[in-house]
């Protein structure tokens, strides 16, 4: 089960919280994305910003599941 790590809104008092506990967010639905499945939604109990498990996730920017450890191999072997 994912467990947001901080809030999304860098004016919230819960940006920059170190631990994971749920006190300050709440379960608010899901999506389902094509390319991820089901998407679980949250919100802030302090702020009110909605967000999802996405949000914290690099693959959203690119749209498509990324192989990173194929990325990270040629960063160590200094290939192209």
């Amino acid at each position: 089960m994912f467990h947001p790590p901080f809030c999304p809104n860098k004016e919230c008092r819960n940006h920059h919280l170190s631990t994971k506990t749920a006190a300050w967010y709440v379960r608010n639905g899901s999506y389902f994305s094509r390319l991820f499945g089901r998407i679980q939604r949250f919100r802030c109990l302090h702020c009110g910003v909605g967000f999802s498990s996405q949000t914290f996730s690099l693959d959203i920017f690119v749209k498509k599941k990324v192989p990173y450890w194929r990325i990270f191999s040629h960063l160590i072997t200094s290939s192209g």
